[in-house]
């Protein structure tokens, strides 16, 4: 009888072996589903933290192409807006000048103007 409870303890003890070892390799595998699974989660975090910079860098070269050509434009303008006024001024002394001719016509007298 004692080689029964004996070989019973073996069993108990090889069972108990058994199951320290199977619950060891469960937790170790948990272990590396869970560092795999943070590895994932990291990357997934760094791609979306690339994306998001990229977008903003996108935002700010969009922004300052935006502020060049609104320059440009502005600079484009001025001058446009200069040679109308000049233009006007011109022909606003054009029309003044026949007008003081004409008048002195109508005077008798005449504008004297010196040929080089």
């Amino acid at each position: 009888m004692s080689l029964i409870i004996r070989e019973a303890e073996q069993w108990n003890r090889n069972t108990s072996e058994q199951d320290i070892l199977r619950k060891k390799q469960e937790k170790d595998a948990d272990m590396v589903n869970k560092q795999a699974q943070r590895k994932q989660e990291k990357l997934l975090h760094d791609e979306a933290n690339w994306f998001e910079s990229l977008t903003e860098k996108g935002y700010l070269r969009s922004h300052m192409r935006n502020a060049v050509e609104k320059k440009q434009e502005l600079q484009i303008a001025n001058i446009v807006l200069l040679k109308v006024r000049r233009a006007a001024l011109k022909q606003l002394l054009d029309l003044e000048y026949k007008q003081y001719e004409s008048e002195l016509n109508k005077m008798g007298k005449a504008v004297y103007i010196e040929r080089l």
